[in-house]
């Protein structure tokens, strides 16, 4: 998977497509037997990369695992080298602020599971707000998966979410669905600008 997400980076790095930030899902398979730090960085450079161009999801399994707090080397490790740490399901474990606290996490991704009954379910409201603020004591991000309508994104960025994902902005699409899109918006934005100077 690493592999794949570098090469696809580089592809699109190489074709002058928008800096981003392409992210991984890491299994605790590979965060506990592998060679993950070693992997990344030869893919890195190899494929000629800036860290900060590949993100690494952890689920939040990886978390409850008895052996986690193994890794907090490992993952300091990685984000030495400047690779971007996230918790992905964050809020569906039982032991995850335990080991939140002792783990070199850059940011959380709010489970879906809080945001679908937005803005209507007083629970998940203040369980979002509770972690807003918990994140922000702790100087991590927060995005928040699984947003479909209007209405729970007004309500998340009322409570002060800067990221949001979801169906509400796209559903997934293949690669080349993608790039061509990318492709139309700067196309747009190039002919929005060049009206713009006209006038």
């Amino acid at each position: 998977m690493v592999e794949n997400a570098c090469a696809q980076q580089a592809h699109w790095q190489n074709t002058a497509m928008p800096d981003t930030t392409v992210w991984v899902n890491i299994s605790a398979l590979q965060l506990f037997q592998g060679d993950l730090e070693s992997q990344l960085a030869g893919c890195l450079k190899r494929y000629r990369l800036k860290p900060w161009q590949i993100g690494l999801e952890l689920t939040e399994s990886v978390l409850l695992d008895e052996r986690a707090g193994d890794i907090v080397p490992r993952l300091e490790t990685l984000r030495d080298m400047g690779c971007p740490l996230a918790i992905d399901d964050f809020g569906t474990g039982y032991s995850s602020l335990g080991y939140l606290k002792r783990l070199p996490v850059d940011e959380v991704k709010l489970d879906r599971a809080f945001i679908r009954e937005l803005p209507n379910s007083v629970a998940d409201a203040a369980i979002v707000r509770a972690v807003l603020a918990m994140a922000d004591g702790m100087n991590l991000s927060v995005i928040a998966e699984g947003v479909e309508t209007q209405a729970q994104r007004q309500f998340l960025i009322d409570a002060g979410c800067e990221s949001v994902q979801g169906f509400y902005f796209a559903r997934p699409i293949p690669v080349p669905d993608l790039e061509a899109r990318w492709l139309a918006e700067s196309q747009q934005e190039v002919e929005s600008a060049l009206m713009q100077q006209a006038v």
